[in-house]
């Protein structure tokens, strides 16, 4: 495949000596630069090839002619091989690729200033981490869910939030997973939550956990939880007009945005981003 021989070239490149490959750390770094990255399209490769396999699926369930069946199967197990392929081959490139820090140890103190060397760092850790953890994600969010399709329509809402965050995509995946669990789950609800773990500087996990004390009617430590994360009693009272132990769960549930906003903690996420 095309992408995997970029950056097996771009490796191979790295490792013949540095005479010869680059004459300044100006001219590494614009080379560096000018490569295009080939794994960017890794997890939208994924995602299409489980939906041609949900299509198969779709038109072979409906097909009433044997020899039909037979090669919807066969394109079925054909698909689920080239998923196998694509997996193991970014699996090796990014070993390989992780491999090349460790020969070019010496030489990152002086390569360190260069966005070149950030660049290949971050290809071979969140891109690599996130295409390898896919399919993990896809089969939880399909039992969540209830189809495959669902999934991948999900799977690719986690993909677009996570781009425009500071956090990382599992981070997002099992934010977004136990507001589903809770039956809470909604785009604008993972995003305000993911403001409010950014304002007040703590980890999503956090946030997600005092969140889920407010939506199982746990309301006296949920108060505690929320006070770690710069959200008081005062403010609860302000938002509902009620005493702490006369809110109940929806009005603290539909009070929380109005204390979000009022704080200027809307859109927090974003900007660290």
């Amino acid at each position: 495949m095309e992408k995997i021989k970029y950056i097996i070239e771009l490796i191979d490149g790295f490792g013949k000596p540095m005479k010869g490959v680059v004459k300044s750390a100006d001219d590494l770094n614009h080379k560096i630069r000018a490569t295009k990255n080939p794994l960017n399209d890794v997890n939208k490769s994924f995602l299409s090839l489980h939906q041609q396999i949900e299509r198969y699926k779709s038109l072979r369930d409906e097909s009433f002619r044997t020899d039909h069946i037979r090669k919807y199967n066969q394109m079925i197990r054909q698909t689920e091989m080239r998923i196998r392929d694509l997996g193991a081959k970014t699996k090796t490139c990014g070993e390989k690729a992780s491999g090349l820090f460790g020969v070019f140890g010496k030489w990152l103190p002086w390569l360190s200033a260069y966005q070149g060397v950030t660049w290949i760092k971050q290809l071979t850790s969140d891109s690599m981490a996130a295409a390898a953890q896919v399919e993990t994600y896809m089969v939880t969010l399909q039992n969540l869910l209830g189809g495959r399709l669902s999934a991948m329509e999900r799977m690719n809402e986690y993909m677009r939030i996570a781009q425009k965050t500071p956090f990382e995509l599992n981070e997002v995946v099992e934010a977004g997973n136990k507001l589903q669990s809770l039956g809470r789950y909604s785009e604008d609800t993972l995003k305000m939550l993911g403001d409010l773990a950014a304002a007040s500087g703590k980890p999503f996990e956090q946030v997600m956990n005092a969140y889920a004390n407010l939506a199982t009617g746990q309301r006296g430590e949920a108060v505690r939880m929320f006070r770690d994360l710069l959200i008081s009693g005062e403010d609860w009272m302000t938002a509902t007009g009620e005493q702490i132990d006369q809110m109940t769960t929806d009005q603290m549930e539909k009070a929380l945005p109005q204390i979000m906003k009022q704080k200027g903690f809307f859109g927090l996420m974003a900007q660290q981003a």
